[in-house]
C-alpha cells in the first residue's frame, strides 16, 4: 500500500518558496533533500514470542544486525512469572530491506522467554521484587523502575557497543511514569547482555550519567565517519508541545566519564551546560549522514500526530533546515493515538541513501499486541 505522502518536486519548493515570502515576509531553509514517493512494503519479521513492543533501533554490532527494542510484551513468562519485559533485542540476518525485513530471531533465557538486553540493576531488582504481585512485600504494588533502551554504535577500538537508555520510575495508572536519566550501558558480548557499570554521578543512581534534572543526552548517539574517535550525543528537552534538541560530544574512549562531555553553544564546543538548542525535534529520533544527498539529515515522528518529518543540515552543528514531511504513518486500528518511534534504519539504506527504511509500531487489535510498519522512502 502506499502510505501517505505529500511529494515535493523543485518546483514545488520554489512556489512554496515563493508563497511565504509573499504572504510572511520571510522563509525559513527547505531541507537539500526532496521526497519523491514513501510506500508501505510489509511487516518487520517478529516471532511468536513476541505479543508487541514499540522502539527498534537496528545497529551494526559485532557484526550482526541487531534490533533493540523498547517495552515488549511477550508469551512465555520469565523467572519471576512476568509477560512484559521493559527491553528485548533481535538479531536479523543482514542489512538487505530490498524485500522487506524478516528473519529476525530473539535471543532467549533459559526460560525461552525473549532475553532482555539492559538489565536492572540489584538495587532495581529487588525495589522490583519488593512491589511485584498483589498482594506484595511494598506498596503500591506494581511499582517499577525500567530502562528504556534507544540508540547504540559499536566502539571497535575496545570491542564495545554503547547503549543508550533511559532510566524511568513507573507505578500502576495510564502514563503514571517519568524518567529518573540517562545513561550508556556496555555490551561486551555479543552472546551475552549489556551491563551498566557503576559511574557515581548521581547520587541515589549510581549507573546513571546524567542525572534526572538535566538533559537526557542520548535521544540519538552516532559516529562521524570523518572523526570516528568522537561520540555525538543529542537531547531532545520538553518545549510546550514540542522538544528543543541540543548537540553535545564526548571522545568515544572516555564516553563514560561525564567531565569529557562538551555541549555546542551555538558557536563553540563549551561546558555541556552551555548547549544551545539547533532545532525542535522528538525524544525518538535518529540522525545521519547521507551520502547521496551529501547532507546530514534528522528524521522523527512529530509530536502529537502520525506525521513523519525530517530535517537536513551540512554539519552537525547546523545550520538545520526547515521540519519537512517524510510520510504520513498509517495507523490502520484508528486507535486514537499517535505515532512517536518512526526511526530511520540507515543500515538498510539503499544507493548511498537514495532509497531510505523507515520502521514505527502501531496497535495490531489484539490485546497489548503491536506491529512494525516498514516504509520504503525514495530521495530525489
Amino acid at each position: 500500500m502506499r502510505v501517505r505522502q505529500r511529494s515535493q518536486t523543485r518546483g514545488g519548493r520554489a512556489v512554496l518558496l515563493l508563497s511565504c515570502l509573499l504572504s510572511l515576509g520571510a522563509c525559513g531553509t527547505p531541507p537539500a533533500v526532496v521526497v519523491v514517493d514513501a510506500q508501505e512494503i510489509g511487516l518487520l519479521g517478529q516471532s511468536k514470542l513476541i505479543v508487541g513492543r514499540d522502539g527498534g533501533w537496528s545497529a551494526s554490532l559485532f557484526g550482526h544486525a541487531v534490533w533493540i527494542f523498547g517495552d515488549s510484551f511477550v508469551t512465555v513468562a520469565d523467572v519471576d512469572g512476568s509477560t512484559f519485559h521493559p527491553n528485548s533485542f533481535a538479531i536479523a540476518p543482514g542489512f538487505d530491506a530490498s524485500h522487506g525485513i524478516a528473519g529476525l530471531t530473539e535471543p532467549t533465557d533459559k526460560k525461552g522467554t525473549p532475553q532482555t538486553l539492559v538489565p536492572p540493576t540489584a538495587t532495581e531488582a529487588a525495589i522490583i521484587a519488593a512491589h511485584r504481585g498483589d498482594p506484595c512485600q511494598q506498596k503500591p504494588c506494581g511499582a517499577r523502575f525500567a530502562a528504556w533502551p534507544g540508540p547504540a554504535v559499536y566502539d571497535a577500538a575496545r570491542k564495545r557497543a554503547l547503549l543508550s537508555y533511559g532510566l524511568v520510575y513507573a507505578e500502576p495508572g495510564a502514563f503514571n511514569f517519568h524518567g529518573v536519566g540517562q545513561s550508556l550501558a556496555v555490551w561486551t558480548d555479543a552472546n551475552g547482555i549489556a551491563s551498566r557499570p557503576d559511574l557515581y554521578t548521581c547520587p541515589d543512581h549510581p549507573s546513571l550519567l546524567f542525572c534526572q534534572d538535566e538533559p537526557a543526552w542520548g535521544s540519538e548517539i552516532l559516529l562521524d565517519d570523518k572523526d570516528p574517535d568522537l561520540l555525538y550525543g543529542f537531547a531532545c528537552q520538553k518545549n510546550g508541545l514540542g522538544y528543543s534538541c541540543m548537540l553535545s560530544r564526548v571522545p568515544l574512549a572516555q564516553a563514560l566519564d561525564r567531565g569529557a562531555w562538551q555541549g555546542w553553544n551555538g558557536g563553540a564546543w563549551s561546558a555541556l551546560s552551555e548547549a544551545k538548542p539547533l532545532f525542535d525535534g522528538a525524544l525518538n529520533m535518529r540522525v545521519f549522514y547521507n551520502l547521496h544527498a551529501a547532507t546530514w539529515m534528522a528524521a522523527y515522528s512529530a509530536p502529537l500526530s502520525n506525521e513523519v518529518v525530517y530535517r537536513t543540515a551540512p554539519a552537525l552543528t547546523g545550520p538545520w533546515s526547515d521540519q519537512t514531511r517524510l510520510f504520513i504513518a498509517d495507523h490502520k486500528q484508528n486507535d486514537g493515538g499517535w505515532t512517536y518511534d518512526a526511526l530511520v534504519q540507515p543500515g538498510y539504506s539503499q544507493d548511498g541513501g537514495r532509497i531510505l527504511y523507515v520502521t514505527y509500531s502501531r496497535p495490531n487489535g489484539t490485546f497489548f499486541g503491536s506491529e512494525f510498519a516498514v516504509v520504503r522512502v525514495t530521495l530525489q
